[in-house]
This record gives C-alpha cells, sequence and structure tokens, in this order.
C-alpha cells in the first residue's frame, strides 16, 4: 500500500473548502477572541467574511499576505469593526489578528487533510514533531509523542485529548507524521 502524504491531492478539496466556513472557524481557531459587545449577527459577518477569502484564496492560489490582507479589506467594509481581544486579555491588531487567523485555519486544514490520508491507508498513530520556543505552550508535553487519531489503537492518547489539552493553538509550529510501530 503506497500512500503519499505530502502532496495535494484533488479529491479532498471540497472537504477542504467546506471544512472553511463561518460556522468553524471559532472551533477551527479557538482564539477565544472577544468581540466587544458586538451583536452575533456582526461576528457571523465577520466569520462569513473571513471565510469567503479562505475559500477564494485556496481556489485561486493567494499568497498568506495576500490572504490577510484580502481578510482586513473584507471585514473593514463591515460596521462595526471589531476589537480583536485574546483570551490573555491582550489586544490584536486587524493585521495582526487576520495573519494569525490564516496561518491557524491553513495549518488546522492541512493537518485535517493529511489525518484524512492516513485514515484512507488505514492508519491511526502519529509523531508530534516540532518544538515550541515558548516555555508556556500547551503543546509542550506533546513533543515527540505518538498519538492515536481515533483512539483505535489503545494505550495511546488520542488527538482529540491532545487537542483538548490545547494541541494546536492558534499559531501552533507542531506537526505529525505517520508513526508505524
Amino acid at each position: 500500500m503506497a500512500a503519499t502524504f505530502n502532496e495535494f491531492s484533488e479529491k479532498y478539496l471540497g472537504d477542504i473548502i467546506g471544512k472553511i466556513n463561518p460556522t468553524t472557524v471559532s472551533s477551527k481557531v479557538a482564539v477565544n477572541a472577544r468581540l466587544g459587545g458586538m451583536l452575533q449577527a456582526d461576528i457571523y459577518a465577520i466569520r462569513t467574511a473571513v471565510s469567503d477569502v479562505i475559500r477564494d484564496g485556496a481556489m485561486t492560489g493567494m499568497t498568506n499576505p495576500e490572504l490577510a490582507a484580502a481578510m482586513i479589506e473584507k471585514t473593514q467594509k463591515l460596521q462595526p469593526m471589531a476589537t480583536f481581544v485574546d483570551k490573555a486579555g491582550r489586544n490584536w491588531k486587524a493585521d495582526s489578528y487576520f495573519a494569525m487567523l490564516n496561518r491557524s485555519l491553513h495549518a488546522n486544514v492541512a493537518r485535517d487533510t493529511y489525518a484524512d490520508t492516513m485514515a484512507e491507508a488505514e492508519l491511526d498513530l502519529v509523531m508530534v514533531n516540532g518544538s515550541s520556543s515558548d516555555p508556556d505552550s500547551p503543546c509542550i508535553p506533546y513533543e515527540g509523542q505518538i498519538l492515536s487519531l481515533t483512539g483505535a489503537t489503545k494505550g495511546y492518547t488520542t488527538m482529540a485529548e491532545a487537542e483538548a489539552a490545547g494541541l494546536h493553538h492558534p499559531n501552533c509550529v507542531h506537526t505529525e507524521s505517520v508513526y508505524i510501530p
């Protein structure tokens, strides 16, 4: 069984586009942004604008800086404009926020697509790669660890458990690679 994990497969393009939509933006990038006193309709409008840009960018091949600029341009047309505050109380400038959002959404979709390819090849174990320069990163306990994508391989922490504990936070630099014992 030969599986290629490093090449883009058009087979998953529909899934990729489907993963970026207004209802999943906040769950895919759990930045915990507090959007001031904005109405839910305003928040949904921002999520819709960001989702539209990501989908357009995926189909046209926009670069990360182009995507971030398009997100800013599209959301600045909305009123009122949001102030982005993370769960630590830090304010984000719109350009920094959308650059982070773009990086995080792309990383999450890439990881999801990789996991889909592994599942198709009936592979369940991954090794967490990368190292964080932030000593407070919730990912540090998982660096170099073997995880089960689905829980099918007993005795391993599942990916869902690791993500619930903070793995793949916004701006996360960690990736996974297939692990075959």
